[in-house]
């Protein structure tokens, strides 16, 4: 019967040893690779905390501490943490054939994993001279980047469509419209400039909030871009302004609403936070342009005009080479 029993405890313990994989255990330094399709970077080591982006399978970090199942590294000078559970280490040949190649961020970033773990990660940069990430996740690119656009996929989201009509300002003008045909200027000049471009929508169709974002997080693009027109009941209202939903996009939102406006003469409301869905879910860096009111008798009649629809895509691509090259 005792040999028994502790044939029973061996098997249970085998069993549980194949069903759940032990949690990494990270030395500092560390390069590991992740194994799952889509994990969270966490601004704590937690599940509760907030999450600042996305690290695809594939991407590779540099984890410096180890706390409570989650690692630390740094993104964009802050400090990060993704759960440990879902990071795989690199092969050692790998590491050295790469070694004269990488550099480390001298800050850190405090990210969550998708348990809620904090984990620092530790991203990597190979010979670009100004570091930035070329997709929604950690993976970095590998070459130099020019004045030129051409290396890069956007995604630009025509907002509404269909039966939803946005708002409707003054003369009936509906912000679906204007959303359309601003993005198709802002697509033929980013094609232009040899960028590959997605659209959300080409015509009058309605696009749900959620396909929207399927289209973004499925695809390999670098940036999703929304284009809007606001509205307010109070006329006097008006400007333009760009949202983000996270850190990790508040730079390029400060940029591309700065060089938008160095190209036409609207007031300036600044970049700011918000929780919009297309945003909130993305895992591609991602903004909301709001070019102008509609309710506004001054913005209405620039913001009507061919001659603005062109200078603001000219800004907000004068803005994005300034992000991807600084």
């Amino acid at each position: 019967m005792k040999h028994f029993k502790i044939a029973a405890v061996l098997t249970v313990i085998l069993f549980s040893m194949f069903i759940f994989p032990a949690v990494l255990q990270a030395d500092s330094g560390d390069t590991f690779i992740v194994g799952t399709d889509s994990m969270e970077m966490k601004t704590a080591p937690e599940q509760k905390s907030s999450s600042i982006g996305y690290l695809n399978r594939g991407d590779k970090i540099t984890i410096f501490e180890e706390k409570n199942g989650w690692g630390k590294s740094y993104f964009n000078g802050e400090e990060i943490w993704v759960a440990l559970y879902f990071l795989f280490p690199v092969e050692d040949e790998e590491m050295e054939s790469n070694e004269t190649k990488e550099t480390k961020l001298s800050n850190p970033i405090t990210f969550f994993d998708e348990n809620g773990e904090e984990v620092t990660v530790s991203t990597e940069w190979k010979h670009v001279k100004d570091e930035r990430l070329l997709s929604g996740s950690t993976e970095i690119a590998n070459q130099d980047i020019g004045k030129s656009l051409s290396d890069y996929h956007f995604i630009i989201d025509a907002g509404h469509g269909g039966i939803d009509s946005g708002a409707v300002g003054l003369n009936e003008v509906k912000e679906k419209d204007l959303n359309l045909s601003t993005a198709k200027t802002i697509a033929e000049k980013l094609e232009d400039e040899g960028a590959a471009v997605s659209m959300t929508r080409k015509d009058d169709t309605f696009i749900s909030l959620d396909e929207r974002v399927h289209i973004s997080n499925s695809s390999n693009a670098n940036v999703f871009i929304s284009i809007h027109y606001n509205a307010n009941e109070d006329s006097a209202a008006k400007g333009l302004s760009t949202y983000y939903s996270s850190s990790v996009t508040k730079e390029l939102a400060e940029i591309v609403q700065s060089s938008i406006l160095e190209r036409v003469n609207l007031e300036d409301r600044g970049a700011k936070q918000n929780g919009y869905h297309v945003l909130q879910h993305n895992n591609k860096p991602s903004i909301l342009i709001e070019l102008g009111f509609v309710t506004n008798p001054s913005d209405i009649k620039v913001i009507q005009t061919a001659d603005y629809e062109e200078k603001a895509a000219e800004g907000l691509i004068d803005g994005l080479k300034e992000y991807f090259n600084e």
